[in-house]
């Protein structure tokens, strides 16, 4: 076991490599960088699973709250992305009624 995990580490190399230089470049909500990370997840997740390697559970776990955080970010984004939408249109709205009520004049009842 100790042989396998030895060579797991040396297969995570080139891809912490990826991590390191191209993937932690961009933004932590890009699609593509989401994916990689889940990715890495999968396979450490795997690692520690298959091969008892506690390291690899360890940066799963690390990875996964991170990734969570990121991913309670985008759900209030767009939470709140709809609700300011409705408030920018009764904005308009309203904007529209009072200009409609000063262009007709006073109400003749």
């Amino acid at each position: 076991m100790a042989l396998l995990r030895f060579e797991y580490r040396l297969a995570r190399l080139p891809l912490q490599l990826v991590e390191n230089i191209a993937v932690s470049h961009l933004d932590e909500q890009e699609p593509v960088r989401l994916a990689y990370e889940q990715f890495l997840i999968d396979c450490d997740r795997a690692a520690a699973y298959l091969l008892d390697d506690e390291n690899a559970a360890a940066r799963a776990a690390a990875l996964e709250r991170q990734m969570a955080a990121v991913r309670l970010l985008i759900a209030r984004e767009q939470h709140r992305t709809p609700h300011a939408k409705v408030i920018v249109l009764d904005r308009q709205r309203a904007r529209f009624n009072e200009r409609h009520r000063h262009d007709r004049g006073p109400d003749p009842t």
